[in-house]
């Protein structure tokens, strides 16, 4: 059996899944729940992608709506690792933070220091049956922040490509930039050059 497309909602404590399924070249939709410990149940197989939400929206109180499951990207050198007392994400996280720590100007250095940017709230919904939706309060939290002579504060967010960056940057660095008056930078290591990119 194979899986085409997994389309997924997260309300509560609960993950839902309807995965599009082929076997035998029949075409079927099951239906699951998954739970925080990553334990799923099959609840049902369906004939439709629509049908398979109907039933589980049926037996339990879903908040918004179902969006096709992505793959996540791939990380470029995505190792944790620990330096100096910190974790980090990855070697080319590491690298940027004994960079900056060896840079005479920069002073204050901070670590993954998370920046509140929107509040959560509670709104109609004509797509499922309780008739509302909560949507969580929006956060960010960049790589590293610090202080730079003659600059003031910056933001550092580090990746390893420029594939890495996730398409909905853009709108984080303006909400970020417009509540804390700090710039947010993106670093990536080039290879080639062996020096850090800023954009």
């Amino acid at each position: 059996m194979r899986v085409n497309k997994t389309w997924m909602n997260k309300t509560g404590s609960l993950t839902f899944e309807v995965r599009e399924c082929i076997k035998k070249n029949v075409l079927s939709y099951r239906y699951y729940t998954i739970n925080e410990d990553g334990n799923e149940t099959l609840k049902g197989v369906a004939g439709t992608k629509a049908t398979a939400v109907k039933w589980l929206k049926k037996e339990y109180d879903i908040e918004g709506m179902f969006k096709i499951k992505k793959k996540p990207r791939k990380k470029v050198n995505a190792v944790k690792v620990e330096y100096d007392g910190h974790k980090f994400d990855s070697m080319t996280e590491r690298d940027f933070y004994i960079m900056m720590s060896n840079t005479k100007h920069v002073s204050n250095i901070k670590l993954h220091k998370t920046y509140h940017l929107l509040d959560g709230y509670e709104i109609a919904s004509i797509v499922n049956q309780a008739g509302k939706r909560k949507v969580r309060k929006k956060s960010y939290t960049p790589d590293l922040v610090c202080d730079i002579t003659g600059v003031g504060k910056v933001a550092f967010d580090v990746k390893g490509s420029k594939m890495a960056i996730p398409r909905d940057f853009s709108l984080r660095k303006h909400l970020f930039e417009v509540k804390y008056g700090i710039q947010l930078v993106v670093a990536i290591y080039n290879k080639k050059s062996k020096v850090w990119d800023y954009s």
